[in-house]
């Protein structure tokens, strides 16, 4: 791994067989840089590419998340609405929600893990919701509905109508979250981006540019929640 620090953030130099020009990236978990190298490249002409690019770390290392992870006491948005969890070693109840409060019994060492499960679940308990009021809507059938850890699209819709959404997205606005659904389920329509599609998205949310903005904008914010 190389030495340099950006942000408290550290940049890590790959070779790549296939790499013609040096390239610089967001890892997909959120916790580093990513310089991609030729086979031949040295590792001096990556530090000077990393100099050259020195600004657009420090612009970016705002996007980027250490990993703290869930744990007692932390704060963030859920579907829309500020929780905060609790852990209760001695319960036997798993994982619950009381209004803004979500409760983790069990040891320390698994909160983590049944939180997301819990989340993920409780997430795609919301989508099948929003996607049967707008598929009736455009009167088209989904036939699967996935929950993903997505780092490269909000969503996806194939043409036999399985549809898959961004796990990242819970973090969001329920309105944001809408628009995707919309987005994907007017796949179901037309398989593209033509002028016909947009048009489809913005017959059934008519405020579609401002939830593409946001999502150009804050966007990578969702994946640095923890």
């Amino acid at each position: 791994m190389y030495e340099k620090i950006v942000s408290d953030f550290p940049i890590v130099i790959r070779r790549s067989l296939r790499c013609r020009k040096m390239s610089l990236r967001i890892s997909s978990d959120y916790r580093s840089f990513i310089v991609t190298i030729p086979k031949r490249g040295t590792i001096f002409q990556a530090e000077a590419f990393i100099k050259k690019n020195e600004e657009w770390l420090y612009d970016h290392a705002q996007f980027l998340s250490k990993g703290e992870g869930f744990k007692d006491g932390c704060c963030f948005f859920f579907l829309g609405k500020e929780v905060v969890l609790k852990h209760e070693p001695k319960a036997r109840r798993g994982v619950w929600q009381e209004g803004k409060v979500i409760y983790v019994s069990g040891g320390e060492e698994f909160l983590s893990r049944r939180v997301k499960e819990f989340l993920h679940k409780r997430f795609k308990e919301h989508i099948k919701g929003r996607i049967k009021v707008y598929s009736d809507r455009v009167k088209k059938k989904v036939n699967k509905v996935t929950i993903r850890d997505n780092t490269s699209r909000w969503g996806s819709c194939s043409s036999n109508g399985n549809v898959s959404i961004n796990f990242f997205l819970s973090y969001a606005p329920e309105s944001i979250i809408d628009y995707v659904v919309v987005h994907e389920l007017c796949h179901l329509i037309e398989m593209n981006h033509s002028k016909s599609f947009w048009q489809e998205v913005e017959n059934l949310y008519p405020d579609y540019k401002a939830a593409r903005k946001w999502l150009r904008e804050e966007g990578r914010r969702l994946y640095t929640f923890l």
